[in-house]
């Protein structure tokens, strides 16, 4: 959030540190839709370019002498997964957290992948795989700083039945999107559907934010 974002209409939470889902405090200086995906995974992950690269080599192996089935969409599901891992750790590894060349390209067969798992016939696939596809998809897109294509993801993710601990997770990206862009209703109302089912670390994110959302609504006694 800009720092002078203090100085406008209509109100908005300080800019000093703030919880984030992490737990920890961090002084947001710029309103940057992937600093939402930077959370997700360990703070170790900069230094783990080489482990993610690994897998993504190893899996992309393993998947040429894999027929089509369940076993392989289950491999190129976790490919997917690696893969945004992998541009992430390149993100955080490089300077100001910009988009490297490689983390763009990484991203982009991430995608593939994910749409590969999509198109697969569901007797070829476990249940599971259509919401951690759609998940996948919408952190790619968002490390892409495409938020209105990352959002149609995390909603189809939410209509995909996924576990209650990520249902909560991925309302929560799309709520704080919402807020950011002032959309403060919608954004409410994200929060408070899913703050129930959502873990006790990304909790506090949530009721914060509603606080505000109220605040910029009016609806403080």
């Amino acid at each position: 959030m800009n720092s002078d974002f203090l100085n406008s209409q209509p109100l908005a939470p300080s800019p000093t540190p703030r919880p984030t889902p992490n737990g920890h405090a961090q002084e947001k200086q710029l309103r940057d839709p992937r600093s939402r995906a930077f959370q997700e995974g360990s703070p170790s992950d900069s230094v783990n370019v080489s482990k993610y690269l690994a897998a993504v080599s190893g899996l992309t192996l393993i998947l040429e002498n894999i027929q089509p089935g369940p076993k392989r969409t289950k491999l190129i599901m976790n490919r997917a997964a690696a893969r945004t891992q992998l541009a992430r750790s390149r993100i955080l590894s490089s300077k100001e957290n910009k988009l490297p060349p490689e983390a763009k390209r990484d991203l982009e067969l991430a995608l593939l992948d994910c749409d590969e798992v999509l198109k697969t016939k569901a007797k070829a696939r476990e249940k599971d795989m259509v919401w951690r596809a759609y998940e996948t998809q919408g952190l790619d897109y968002l490390y892409l700083n495409q938020t209105e294509r990352a959002n149609e993801s995390f909603n189809a993710a939410l209509r995909s039945n996924p576990p209650k601990d990520r249902a909560g997770r991925i309302a929560l990206l799309i709520a704080e999107d919402l807020f950011d862009n002032r959309k403060y209703e919608e954004a409410a109302n994200y929060y408070q559907k899913y703050l129930p089912i959502m873990v006790d670390k990304w909790k506090d994110l949530a009721w914060y934010k509603l606080g505000w959302c109220m605040v910029n609504l009016n609806r403080i006694e």
